[in-house]
């Protein structure tokens, strides 16, 4: 495993392992998680390898509101859901959109969690990649997330593969909200 700090001189290294089709680390809203390309089958079929875990989607992390209706059906959502999602981690499970009904990111389902991150370099990070980026936590299925520079290095520094962007030991915090709004109806599912 390779690792960098998680800081704007080093975007363009993230960019091009990203495009690399290769698996990241990053800090998120809530714990360490993997992340890469979700148009790019090899890397999330690689993170699926890494973490033990089939059949179980990975959300998408997105720059802002239209890059969301981008790839999900934002129609159920509301003003005060975009309002109340940029203080809490609020990941909404919203139908797919043509773009990723037509890919090969979990075909099998027709909703995807979307979430604009809180975390601000996160979010710069994201805004002028223009692009999402899948998320889930960087354990391995079934064990806690991790939150510590040292959790991730003891469990993946044997990747190559693996690209991490440090940014230290991260606060614990529960994992993200997670919303499902239908007919006006809104399910929390987290």
């Amino acid at each position: 495993m390779r690792i960098l700090t998680f800081s704007p001189e080093n975007f363009p290294q993230f960019i091009s392992h990203l495009n690399a089709g290769l698996p990241l680390i990053f800090p998120t809203d809530t714990s360490y998680g993997f992340s890469g390309d979700p148009f790019c089958e090899s890397v999330v079929k690689r993170v699926e390898e890494i973490k033990g875990r089939q059949k179980k989607p990975f959300l998408l992390l997105v720059a802002d509101q239209k890059h969301m209706e981008e790839y999900g059906d934002t129609s159920p959502l509301q003003p005060e859901h975009f309002f109340n999602a940029k203080t809490v981690p609020t990941t909404f499970l919203l139908p797919k959109t043509s773009i990723l009904q037509k890919s090969s990111f979990f075909p099998d389902f027709q909703e995807i969690g979307l979430r604009i991150p809180v975390f601000p370099l996160l979010q710069e990070f994201l805004t002028p990649y223009a692009k999402p980026i899948f998320s889930t936590s960087a354990n391995f299925s079934g064990e806690p997330p991790i939150f510590t520079t040292a959790g991730i290095v003891e469990k993946f520094s044997s990747l190559p593969d693996v690209l991490f962007a440090d940014f230290g030991n991260l606060p614990v915090s529960p994992p993200s909200l997670i919303l499902h709004i239908q007919s006006g109806q809104t399910e929390f599912l987290r």
